[in-house]
């Protein structure tokens, strides 16, 4: 596994590391996103400040783009920031 889910009280942070795929991000999405304390979470942050390289197909990044919308339908006070290197 190249990330790494830590519960805060009201967040979660997504730390990826190393090579990392666009499926990669869809699991993590996934494993938060059905938690039962997701409905209470006010923020997500995704750092990607360690990862080497990421590979995405185009159709992929549709599906983390329709799971994380179905989700935020789901809890409307939820925010997420990214965390990059460059």
């Amino acid at each position: 596994m190249s990330y790494e889910i830590s519960w805060e009280p009201r967040g979660v942070l997504l730390c990826f590391s190393g090579h990392i795929t666009i499926r990669d991000i869809l699991n993590a999405s996934v494993d938060y996103e059905k938690d039962c304390r997701f409905d209470d979470l006010l923020y997500v942050i995704a750092d990607y400040s360690q990862i080497t390289s990421c590979n995405s197909e185009p159709e992929h990044i549709d599906d983390v783009w329709v799971v994380d919308t179905g989700a935020k339908l789901s809890n409307r006070q939820i925010r997420k920031a990214i965390v990059t290197t460059n």
